[in-house]
């Protein structure tokens, strides 16, 4: 994790021997996944996040983006 003055930088990788998938109730094995996540905070009440996900298993690999705002009053 890198900090900037008001945002942040994260990447990294970790293994997971398996992963349990709700959405399509099946087990994923040996799973590598890969990481890099973004924040930055516009004031006090307002931060804005995004992340990616990268997940290779020994079957196929999938992606995942997610982005969101976050207001705090």
């Amino acid at each position: 994790t890198y900090q900037f003055s008001k945002s942040s930088a994260s990447i990294g990788t970790y293994y997971s021997l398996y992963k349990f998938d709700l959405f399509t109730n099946s087990e994923r094995d040996h799973v590598r996944t890969y990481y890099m996540k973004l924040r930055h905070k516009f004031n006090d009440s307002v931060t804005l996040e995004g992340d990616y996900e990268l997940e290779d298993n020994d079957y196929d690999q999938y992606q995942r983006l997610r982005l969101g705002v976050t207001w705090n009053f």
